[in-house]
């Protein structure tokens, strides 16, 4: 694009309709976006979305005044891009390891059925004395009388499910480190288990 048109494009973008331009800048970038989100594990609606906030915030930018015009429209433009899928990635990364966090605590906490010795026992009633009295019956409900989160959510006072997920790993994480610093206790609660 020549500086003529690069200075048209800019100032058809400040104007009330901008159809035009918008179709001219599509026209021009999606592409390498495309290629770009594609060549980095993205698929193409994850393209056409990146596109379309990298398109958003390149025009309030104009808009605003605040493009100077330093490097090309089209490297300002695929920088956004860049920037948004970037960011999307280490977001999608993110929830991802949560996830994995809470299924490998969930894994790893198999609880007795509701009766069992262990349930009844004096070392169980130690680790609940422990954690605290919200974390006992958070525990107790999910995992012994098999309530689902959207139970234990209206039987407490948290924001959403999330939150719920997030305070019952605290308190299974409590629980384990209690035990894994208690090997008394542990013994003892293995024993039982052992001879129901």
């Amino acid at each position: 694009m020549n500086a003529a048109n690069h200075q048209q494009l800019l100032l058809a973008l400040q104007q009330p309709n901008i159809d035009q331009p918008v179709a001219e800048l599509y026209r021009q970038f999606h592409p390498s976006v495309l290629a770009m989100v594609i060549a980095q594990g993205g698929t193409e609606e994850d393209a056409n979305d990146v596109f379309q906030d990298s398109m958003l915030s390149f025009v309030q930018t104009v808009k605003a005044g605040k493009f100077r015009g330093e490097s090309s429209i089209k490297t300002f433009f695929i920088s956004i891009a860049r920037h948004l899928w970037m960011n999307e990635l280490r977001s999608r990364q993110r929830r991802q390891q949560r996830h994995e966090n809470y299924m490998q605590t969930n894994d790893q906490w198999q609880a007795p059925p509701a009766g069992s010795v262990v349930c009844q026992s004096k070392g169980i009633e130690t680790v609940f004395e422990h954690i605290g009295e919200v974390c006992r019956q958070l525990l107790l409900g999910f995992y012994f009388e098999k309530k689902s989160m959207r139970q234990l959510l209206d039987q407490f006072s948290y924001d959403n499910e999330q939150v719920l997920r997030n305070k019952k790993s605290k308190c299974l994480k409590k629980a384990k480190e209690l035990l894994a610093s208690d090997t008394l206790l542990t013994e003892s609660l293995k024993s039982q288990l052992y001879h129901e």
